[in-house]
Order: C-alpha cells, then sequence, then structure tokens
C-alpha cells in the first residue's frame, strides 16, 4: 500500500521562542505590578516536545490583585498581542502564591526570569515564597 499523503511535523525555532519569550517577559517585568516571572513545565524542564506550549507564572503584587478576581481571569491582562506558540499564563498575587501548593510547586521547578541587573539579584521577591 502506498501513502499520498504524509504529515510534516514542525518544531518551533528554539532560539526565535527564546528571543520572543525574553522580550514579552522583559514587558511583563517592566510593569509596576509584576514582582516575578517564572518559566515553568516542560520548556524548565528541558524535556518539551513539538506540541508544548510555553508555561509562564507571573507574580503580581497584592495591591494588583483584586481579592474577588481569581488568577485566571486575570490572564487577559497580560496576555501578548502575538506569540510563536501556546501559550499558557498563571497570574498570582504574592499572598495567594504563598497559600497555594500549586504555585509553591511552580516555584520550586521553575527557573526564574532574571531582572535587570540594576535591581540586582538579591531583590527577587518572588524567591521568598519558596
Amino acid at each position: 500500500m502506498r501513502s499520498l499523503s504524509s504529515v510534516k511535523v514542525f518544531w518551533p525555532d528554539k532560539d526565535a521562542l527564546e528571543g520572543h519569550l525574553k522580550r514579552y517577559v522583559a514587558s511583563l517585568l517592566v510593569r509596576e505590578e509584576v514582582v516575578d516571572v517564572y518559566l515553568c513545565g516542560s520548556w524548565a524542564k528541558g524535556t518539551h516536545t513539538v506540541a508544548s506550549d510555553v508555561d509562564l507564572l507571573i507574580l503580581i503584587n497584592d495591591r494588583a490583585g483584586s481579592a474577588t478576581q481569581k488568577p485566571r481571569d486575570r490572564m487577559p491582562t497580560y496576555l501578548p498581542d502575538s506569540f510563536p506558540t501556546s501559550l499558557d499564563l498563571f497570574v498570582y498575587t504574592v499572598s495567594e502564591a504563598r497559600q497555594s501548593p500549586f504555585v509553591r510547586k511552580m516555584l520550586q521547578t521553575g527557573t526564574p526570569f532574571p531582572h535587570s541587573a540594576a535591581e540586582g539579584a538579591d531583590s527577587r521577591p518572588g524567591g521568598e515564597l519558596s
């Protein structure tokens, strides 16, 4: 039996994706309410596949998070206009993160994005949560 069609699988260009990710995270980190951003999931573990999305944990200060707003309802505020692959955002206040076993696990297994050199590595408030 001869197959006349085939499936082509395209892996995302890792360098291009990392460039998009760095620019997007930089745009998040300049926002006043954003405390920290962590790369989580398979991309953080190095086990991503062609079907993997990018998982980001975004920690915001407590003043920015409405007490009545669920973390998932904050996601649209932080979505980029475009991104080369699927993107899952988890947006929590620092207080919510302290209380959530799910977020604490993300902090343990995720990779924090560096802030600018001017702020220094010791100023990462998210690191205090783990």
